[in-house]
């Protein structure tokens, strides 16, 4: 009988604490919805301004900075730290960006009052901030996007030179960071310089003295191999240490791709790669101007740099 009592009264107990739940579920939401009652269909970037875009800056919290900049076949990139490394980046990946930004969305607003900006983290020195510009160096959009809702799935935002603060849907993070590996080309060879690359464009292929020449099959299982490698992260060429070797691609038409492999001077990875890019004649100089301004390295995983030694022909290592 006493053990019929003890079950009953578990039951009860648990019935009990699922009714105060959902009182509780029904109050939260509640709340919830009155909390969002007053909303807007927009967009963070006038769509109007959409195929104007220039220039794109995105600062963290910190001082870290990166500033892109469009170019023929891609975007430049630099990184305005103590480092201060020059990158490639696809224009797809900036076209997505872009397009994220200029699309309508449901914008809920949480206050008009600038000094609750602090408890949303979008105080000017807390807030993360990503700013779009034009040809003519005009801001056609700058925006602080601060702290994420309890869900996670809502961020929240303001015009910087605003006091609207609104909750958004928490669909921007891939560009939401200054970090230049989240947004850069971080193949080996950057691709995105060139619009598209592949092996039966590579004619002629040299390793220290050996030379691989177009139409044969070492040629494009080499080149394919160079093409589809992709490094581990980007960092300052200072980090270089010893070259190893030097492999250096051409096109045909004047275009050479180098990669210069050294080991890294850090602690962080075994081996790092400088790709340099000579432009061919028929490249307008806006185009050779903007390579020229490439500066950095690459740091790759030791299986990486394995599987570029599997790849060399035996001649070179026989000579080295």
């Amino acid at each position: 009988m006493l053990q019929t009592h003890n079950k009953k009264s578990k039951l009860v107990f648990l019935i009990s604490l699922c009714l105060v739940f959902a009182v509780l579920y029904a109050v939260l939401g509640e709340v919830t919805q009155n909390k969002y009652n007053d909303s807007e269909r927009s967009s963070l970037l006038n769509p109007k301004y959409q195929h104007n875009v220039a220039s794109i800056s995105v600062s963290q919290p910190g001082g870290t900075t990166v500033q892109l900049s469009a170019c023929r076949n891609f975007w430049l990139g630099t990184t305005l730290d103590t480092s201060g490394e020059t990158i490639c980046f696809p224009v797809i990946q900036i076209q997505q960006c872009i397009n994220e930004f200029s699309s309508l969305r449901t914008m809920y607003l949480l206050s008009d009052d600038i000094n609750t900006a602090v408890q949303y983290g979008l105080a000017k020195n807390q807030a993360l901030s990503i700013s779009f510009g034009n040809h003519e160096q005009e801001i056609l959009s700058h925006l602080y996007f601060g702290t994420v809702n309890h869900t996670g799935k809502r961020i929240r935002v303001k015009a910087a030179a605003g006091t609207s603060i609104y909750e958004i849907e928490n669909n921007l993070f891939p560009w939401l960071t200054a970090e230049p590996k989240r947004w850069a080309d971080m193949n080996i060879i950057p691709q995105s310089v060139f619009g598209s690359l592949d092996e039966k464009q590579i004619q002629r292929i040299r390793i220290g003295s050996t030379i691989l020449s177009g139409g044969s099959e070492d040629i494009k299982n080499v080149a394919h191999i160079l093409l589809t490698l992709r490094s581990a992260d980007i960092i300052p060429v200072s980090r270089a240490g010893d070259l190893l070797f030097k492999i250096q691609l051409d096109t045909g038409d004047g275009t050479k791709i180098q990669l210069s492999i050294y080991t890294d001077k850090s602690q962080q990875a075994q081996f790092c790669i400088v790709p340099q890019i000579g432009g061919a004649d028929s490249w307008p100089v806006s185009l050779h101007n903007a390579v020229q301004k490439l500066q950095y390295a690459l740091s790759i995983s030791e299986w990486t740099y394995n599987r570029i030694l599997e790849i060399i022909p035996e001649s070179f290592n026989e000579h080295n």
